[in-house]
């Protein structure tokens, strides 16, 4: 079964293959690099034997300025990411959209755009 850390490494690189965007794989930055995407990794819990199920929560972030970037590269991620599965030496993933949305947020001048995809491992 693919190791988290190796999940982490593979969801970057196809993150980074599918978009213009700075990805970083936390928080959104103390620095305000606008228009950015941060992902998470979270486990779900899973009846399936031999699977292991992980939640994918992509979090498109721009100033009023360019907001329509992050809507655009949205787009394009989940054209690429949405039913994409990778198999390695490692193990084997795929991944599902479950949630797409935009999200308010405190800053009146900030924009925020939010997908959840489902990655199942094994």
């Amino acid at each position: 079964m693919m190791s988290f850390e190796k999940l982490e490494q593979y969801i970057g690189a196809r993150l980074d293959e599918l978009t213009t965007l700075d990805v970083y794989n936390s928080k959104l930055p103390i620095v305000d690099e606008y228009p950015c995407l941060c992902f998470l990794l979270g486990s779900s819990s899973n009846p399936v034997r031999l699977r292991d199920d992980y939640i994918l929560t992509l979090d498109y972030w721009a100033n009023s300025e360019n907001s329509i970037t992050i809507i655009q590269q949205a787009e394009l991620i989940k054209a690429g990411f949405n039913y994409y599965y990778q198999s390695e030496s490692e193990g084997f993933y795929q991944s599902h959209i479950i949630f797409s949305a935009r999200i308010p947020d405190e800053k009146p001048n900030v924009r925020r755009f939010q997908q959840r995809y489902l990655l199942k491992v094994r």
